[in-house]
């Protein structure tokens, strides 16, 4: 059966929304190239970088007030390691449990834990209806909270700089705003050519012979 022009326009949005947001994942991959993942940050500093100066390597990292600021390897370590002194206990055990380096990078690991807990209670919304309906059924909330914890991954790994959950999870975005697609637009057509007229059953006005 040929596709509808609407339902082949739906199929192109899904897809083209699938690759804008992939081609935007592996845009700010490419602008970390010269970032260290593991080298610790300063609180309160931005990203820090890798760059050459006068063919010596220095660390650039933006401070709290928003300026550039260069040092030594050695005298930047030596910033991260006075810092670190004046951690309690608490801090320090949840910067390693979480592998962040700063308070202000639990903004990112907090969107991907509510988004693996979205992405994975779909699996419970869909078990749950299963058992109500005693058989198997797929709500709309499972592709709500597909799209939703798929995204919020999706911006989770970008920080980390994973190229393999980027990929993993925004090609997942077609499926699943093809499936919205036909919940919300097709069934409606499907309604549309289905009911009768108004004026009299079969679309026959009213008194027709």
């Amino acid at each position: 059966m040929a596709m509808s022009p609407r339902a082949k326009w739906g199929a192109w949005i899904a897809i083209g929304a699938a690759v804008i947001g992939l081609a935007i994942g592996l845009w700010v991959l490419s602008r970390a190239v010269n970032r260290i993942p593991v080298l610790p940050e300063l609180a309160g500093a931005g990203s820090t970088r890798l760059v050459e100066v006068d063919d010596r390597p220095m660390l650039s990292y933006e401070n709290a007030v928003g300026e550039q600021v260069r040092v030594e390897p050695n005298d930047y370590f030596r910033l991260v390691w006075e810092e670190r002194k004046t951690m309690g206990f608490g801090q320090k055990f949840m910067m390693k449990l979480f592998n962040v380096s700063s308070w202000g990078s639990m903004l990112f690991v907090v969107i991907g834990l509510l988004g693996q807990a979205l992405f994975a209670g779909r699996l419970i919304v869909q078990w749950l209806a299963t058992e109500r309906s005693r058989k198997s059924v797929v709500p709309t909330a499972f592709w709500w909270m597909a799209i939703g914890g798929a995204s919020m991954l999706v911006v989770y790994f970008v920080w980390r700089k994973d190229i393999v959950g980027v990929l993993g999870q925004s090609t997942g975005w077609v499926i699943y705003m093809r499936n919205l697609y036909f919940i919300y637009f097709q069934h409606g057509l499907d309604q549309d050519k289905a009911e009768p007229g108004k004026d009299g059953e079969d679309g026959e006005p009213a008194g027709a012979a």
